[in-house]
């Protein structure tokens, strides 16, 4: 499979006060900043940032689905509200 795209991961503090995850699938030129951008994220309410490896957009999907059921499941989440945002041409 051809390893043309990665996952960016960024946790911040929403407008509500709320934690707010966005995870991104992109090309590999893509950077945190321009996710920002694109997702109106504030720089001052970043918490962390994760960026992936090089993977095929079928891993990338696995990922990001495994990722966000883990945030589903966990006791402590009260509300979960899915996007799944791609940056593929």
């Amino acid at each position: 499979m051809k390893k043309d795209v990665k996952v960016i991961e960024i946790k911040s503090i929403a407008a509500n006060g709320n934690d707010r995850t966005v995870y991104v699938i992109g090309s590999l030129d893509l950077t945190v900043s321009d996710v920002c951008q694109s997702e109106d994220i504030p720089v001052l309410s970043i918490i962390s940032t994760r960026e992936t490896m090089p993977m095929s957009q079928a891993e990338a999907l696995e990922y990001t689905f495994c990722h966000h059921m883990a945030h589903v499941l966990d006791p402590n989440v009260t509300y979960a509200k899915v996007r799944i945002h791609s940056c593929i041409a």
